[in-house]
């Protein structure tokens, strides 16, 4: 097999979710008398901009205005653009959301859409240039009594998929949270606690904010008293620093390895100040993870491996499944036995399993491009374990290996023909549970070169859950394979948990006996 140069995997997509965490954000309140149910002129605006930076690195801008509507209603509208560079070449990400709040702020309705170019190219002047590739990903919904509607659709997906989310009470976004903790002014040790629907990820959580201090800020040479207010995300913590007027002066939050920063900016600087041709910072390079002193030689036929894990909480994490063992701090992972696996005639018939098999936005089974290649993969073959290896090798030679930013669905990738590994897998699992193969979707990291690499890959039903892995061309995949979360977009975030914190020690491995190796 040839040798595989690292991949980009789920971490461009968790790094693009907390940049957008961080700056969509609102906390620029004029008058913080407005929320305490003051009537507002129906012309009310405010409007700002930010730099959004990296380690210090200029890498894109965020523009929000936020509109009062009268007595009932505010708009929150976000524009966000990143640059971001993944192995050498740029990707330029398009952010646009629009939330409608209740005038007690909780969201009425929002929008949220996602465009990429992978063009590797510079941008000394980032409005002058839009996404080629059109919008890949489109959120939009509103809440119903106890209920959120959602509509998703998708880059090559003609048609809205509507999805529907239980509310147990009022919900908000997290561009509202500054103005519920400033309706009365702030004040050092108040806190806010509620649930936050993020469209980015499809998912809900609880969120807690805090005035945290006051303190003394540097913007632009000026030396200004701010609120500091804190917020925890993924483990992380966000904090942001308004003046007493509420408006938003900088932002940041460590990830361990680099910091993200936004700072007020005006709008020319923003657009047009501080941005260079070329970065020093590569997101695949500064999220790599040192395998400490062993070295594993032929890691792609490693048959087995031992690893010890430090620095994160490893209860977070369910480090036991299918081939993966957690004993004490050491995960232990033997690379699965061909032989000893069970065989079945495809569709599976398996209730057990049958939420493996169910289409969803991302893995999109049902559509009827996926369902016919599907078919005409499988042909005549009617044996689980056959169809599986021969998917992978389909999938691997399939798609161009290119870094790729965004949010991928099967039905895309099918289309384009390219991606990393996040493309791999959704395009895999699409494709298997079309044909009735059972089949998840793995998120963790893969050894590589010295390093451990964030990575995404598959498993499928046979028995047990057997992980293959279509990018490396690989059936099982190799025992380097450390599998953190399963599950799809709104899991694989939680790998941002373990960004900058976890300590990967090689304890032992062992290749694969010499007859075996291909």
């Amino acid at each position: 097999m040839p040798k595989v140069r690292p991949v980009l995997a789920v971490i461009l997509t968790a790094w693009v979710v907390m940049i957008g965490f961080l700056v969509k954000r609102e906390y620029f309140t004029a008058e913080p008398r407005w929320y305490l149910g003051m009537a507002l002129p129906d012309t009310a605006t405010v409007e700002w901009w930010s730099g959004i930076y990296m380690g210090g690195e200029k890498v894109g801008y965020a523009y929000t205005r936020r509109i009062s509507e009268g007595d009932t209603l505010f708009r929150i509208i976000s524009t966000q653009l990143l640059r971001l560079t993944t192995l050498g070449q740029a990707q330029v990400i398009n952010l646009r959301s629009e939330a409608t709040l209740n005038r007690d702020l909780s969201l009425r309705s929002f929008s949220f859409a996602m465009s990429t170019d992978n063009a590797a190219s510079s941008l000394t002047a980032p409005t002058r240039r839009r996404s080629p590739m059109g919008t890949a990903f489109e959120v939009q919904g509103g809440v119903d009594s106890d209920r959120l509607r959602v509509m998703v659709r998708q880059g090559g997906d003609a048609e809205k998929r509507e999805q529907i989310i239980p509310l147990d009470g009022p919900i908000y976004v997290d561009a509202s949270l500054g103005m519920l903790l400033g309706r009365g002014g702030f004040e050092v040790g108040e806190q806010l606690t509620v649930p936050t629907f993020d469209p980015a990820t499809m998912g809900t959580i609880t969120t807690e904010i805090r005035v945290a201090a006051l303190d003394t800020i540097d913007l632009h040479g000026l030396r200004l008293p701010a609120y500091r207010l804190e917020a925890e995300y993924l483990g992380f913590t966000v904090r942001v620093w308004v003046n007493e007027q509420g408006e938003e002066l900088r932002g940041e939050v460590p990830l361990g390895m680099v910091t993200i920063t936004t700072v007020r900016e005006g709008r020319d600087q923003a657009l047009n100040e501080g941005w260079d041709e070329s970065t020093t910072l590569d997101l695949v390079n500064l999220a790599a993870i040192p395998a400490g002193v062993m070295k594993i030689e032929g890691a792609r036929q490693a048959d087995s491996l031992s690893v010890k894990l430090s620095g994160i909480d490893l209860g977070e994490f369910d480090l036991t499944f299918g081939r993966q063992e957690l004993i004490e701090q050491i995960v232990e992972i033997k690379k699965e036995d061909l032989s000893q696996l069970e065989d079945y005639d495809l569709p599976s018939t398996d209730r057990a399993n049958r939420f493996y098999l169910r289409s969803t936005p991302f893995i999109q089974s049902d559509k009827s491009r996926i369902a016919r290649r599907a078919r005409s993969l499988i042909g005549q073959e009617r044996s689980a374990r056959a169809f599986a290896e021969q998917l992978v090798h389909w999938v691997y030679n399939y798609l161009e290996k290119v870094p790729t930013a965004g949010v991928p669905t099967a039905l895309e990738v099918l289309n384009r023909r390219a991606g990393d590994c996040n493309e791999h897998t959704v395009l895999f699992t699409a494709l298997a549970r079309a044909a009735g193969l059972p089949a998840l979707m793995n998120a963790g990291v893969v050894y590589l070169d010295g390093q451990f690499y964030y990575h995404a890959w598959p498993s499928v039903w046979l028995g047990d859950w057997v992980a293959v892995d279509p990018t490396f061309d690989q059936f099982p995949a190799d025992a380097t394979h450390i599998s953190f979360v399963r599950g799809g977009l709104d899991r694989q975030v939680e790998l941002m948990k373990i960004i900058g914190r976890v300590t990967i020690d090689v304890v032992s491995y062992q290749p694969l006996p010499e007859e075996t190796v291909p």
